[in-house]
């Protein structure tokens, strides 16, 4: 049995978002997976999502271990999947420094935005990409673009984020923001590297 984070993004999610399609496959096939809407998703303060995203990984991390034996794998991974403003979110995450950090076994950061001009810096600050430590937070991340992406145009969160990082990077295509109104309902390819019956998400 695995246990997986899932982080929306700004303004929460829909129930045919891909991330609610994900959560129910998962679980349906045993897993713990948990997605939660964060504090004031359409008004987000980054140290409110921090304070939530701590407690949701302390919470997996501290899973009753009879439980887990219960079910078969008392040391199933632990998998953080983000998409969109939660990827900010998670990436703040990786330059903070931990007294007893929950480290994530593989994470998948979907289309990372570019925070516009009009947002609220203060409340939800860019992140210092120099100073985040991802590998520290997690033992495998990747990044998943789209190129017809319209919050970061001409995979330019390749050039920002993942070369910086040294992170793997999946191009989907013309995916948009990875969102319904794109076509993304189900995601069989994410749902298989969650899985980890495959090792990429570019399908």
């Amino acid at each position: 049995m695995a246990r997986f984070v899932l982080l929306h993004g700004f303004g929460g999610v829909g129930p045919d978002h891909w991330l609610v399609w994900l959560s129910t496959e998962l679980r349906v096939r045993g897993h713990v997976a948990r997605l939660r809407k964060l504090p004031a998703p359409s008004a987000p303060r980054l140290d409110a999502w921090q304070r939530a995203l701590d407690e949701r990984l302390t919470r997996m991390g501290s899973l009753d271990r009879a439980v887990l034996e219960e079910n078969g794998d008392p040391d199933g991974d632990l998998v953080v999947v983000a998409h969109s403003l939660g990827t900010r979110l998670w990436l703040a995450h990786a330059t903070r420094e931990h007294a007893a950090p929950v480290i994530a076994d593989r994470v998948a950061l979907v289309v990372p935005p570019r925070l516009p001009k009009s947002a609220d810096r203060e409340a939800f600050p860019d992140v210092d990409v120099a100073a985040a430590r991802p590998e520290l937070a997690a033992r495998h991340t990747r990044v998943v673009l789209s190129t017809t992406d319209h919050w970061w145009p001409g995979l330019g969160a390749r050039e920002a984020i993942a070369e910086p990082l040294g992170l793997p990077v999946d191009v989907i295509g013309e995916a948009g923001h990875v969102e319904p109104a794109d076509g993304y309902g189900p995601w069989p390819a994410m749902l298989d590297w969650c899985l980890g019956e495959r090792d990429d998400i570019a399908g």
